[in-house]
């Protein structure tokens, strides 16, 4: 066996956030949303042990070894590994490595970490173990199918295995890369519309969204369990929020782009009627400051409450809104869009 590395992209979402879940979709018909890849990536690096050691390593935060993946298991991280190996059924003498650094710190960041995480565990222990062949050796159209099947045992190992409460969005948006219209049908499937915009366009995207941190970690899975519960008391908000994401696959496909800041910026009024935890005084202060000194639109990415802002800020006013946004202590992640999605290599 060879050493595997497999990469995978985080994500945001332009619109339909929370459309993606099972409590929605299948009592609505269909859930939507419009996101797009970016960078980091979470990179999950699995090699053999020597011949005469069967033990495991893991080594993320911490060095963990054990004998077997069923004594590993002791937070959270170790429970995703066990789970993914007994789901590929390896069951020993391997070393596997996280170097996302975010995937499961206390919180959040609103990114998708935790599920770019799953996606990368999941094809660099299958491309270990020969049940998927590297990136590089599959025809487009494989890589297509192998990324789908990704996104689906990532939701699995989280929803299923796991016990999380969370949808698909952020599973279907990294391991596909890019920029794509998701729709969740109420028998579970997906279809899947790429939006493939010229170069200037793209350039133009990552020329006007900025990501801000707000310092505020946050715990998607207790936020999304409220939103879940409550799924069918603010059908009306989702409704819109999924039209939302519709209208806005039409306006891309047409090459508009301009229109982003206001997309967002409805998209934050209606997200905030999901649950009143999901903005705070901190949150709000900074978003109508960055409005005030010239962004077009911005929101929350993730389920709320902390993570990341982000903004749609027209070139002459981002000086403005990132020096007011440096003030309130947001330092900023710039916005590279990733159109590979997960990928793993031998080496």
């Amino acid at each position: 066996m060879q050493t595997v590395i497999a990469s995978t992209p985080h994500r945001v979402s332009l619109a339909g956030g929370a459309t993606d879940l099972e409590d929605f979709y299948k009592h609505h018909g269909y859930g939507a949303t419009v996101g797009i890849a970016i960078e980091p990536f979470s990179h999950v690096i699995v090699m053999p042990r020597r011949w005469d050691d069967s033990n495991i390593m893991l080594r993320y935060s911490k060095t963990v070894e054990v004998s077997s993946v069923d004594d590993l298991g002791g937070d959270p991280a170790q429970s995703a590994v066990k789970a993914a190996c007994k789901f590929v059924r390896i069951e020993n003498g391997f070393e596997l490595t996280s170097q996302s650094g975010t995937s499961y710190k206390k919180g959040g960041s609103g990114l998708g970490s935790s599920s770019s995480f799953s996606v990368s565990l999941l094809h660099s222990l299958q491309v270990f173990s020969g049940s998927i062949m590297p990136t590089v050796e599959l025809t487009y159209d494989q890589r297509i199918n192998v990324k789908c099947k990704l996104a689906e045992q990532a939701y699995y190992l989280e929803r299923v295995l796991l016990g999380q409460k969370c949808g698909k969005q952020d599973q279907y948006t990294s391991a596909l890369g890019g920029i794509n219209y998701f729709k969740y049908n109420s028998d579970g499937s997906v279809e899947i519309v790429p939006i493939n915009l010229s170069l200037e366009n793209r350039l133009r995207i990552e020329g006007q969204l900025h990501l801000f941190y707000t310092g505020i970690h946050r715990d998607a899975n207790s936020l999304l369990t409220v939103q879940a519960a409550h799924a069918q008391d603010n059908s009306q908000s989702l409704l819109k929020m999924r039209s939302m994401a519709d209208d806005a696959l039409a306006r891309l496909l047409r090459g508009e782009v301009d229109f982003i800041g206001e997309l967002l910026a409805a998209g934050w009024e209606l997200k905030k009627t999901l649950d009143p935890n999901i903005s705070n005084e901190r949150i709000d202060r900074a978003y109508n400051g960055a409005i005030n000194k010239g962004a077009s639109g911005g929101r929350l990415v993730g389920a709320g409450a902390g993570g990341y802002l982000l903004f749609s800020i027209p070139p002459s006013k981002y000086n403005d809104v990132k020096r007011f946004l440096r003030e309130e202590g947001m330092q900023e992640r710039p916005v590279v869009i990733d159109y590979e999605g997960s990928r793993a290599v031998k080496v």
